[in-house]
């Protein structure tokens, strides 16, 4: 990276070898496929999508039902 920590991270999300801070390095590390399927290759742009569009109905629901709680000003 320009700034930051280059890494390998192994499928469990363990770091199998790093380089240092803000140094120009190169890293090589023997790398193999996993087999299986994430959810995003099971789902595709389902997932994102779904996420979106369930929070975008949450905050409707909460700030329709959050107006009709509240004492209306009549100053």
């Amino acid at each position: 990276t320009n700034s930051g920590i280059s890494a390998f991270v192994d499928p469990w999300g363990r770091v199998v070898e790093s380089g240092e801070l803000f140094a120009k390095q190169v890293l090589m590390h023997r790398v193999w496929p996993v087999k299986g399927e994430t959810i995003y290759t099971r789902l595709g742009d389902w997932l994102p999508v779904g996420s979106l569009v369930s929070t975008l109905l949450l905050v409707v629901f909460f700030l329709l039902f959050s107006r009709k709680g509240r004492p209306e000003n009549r100053d």
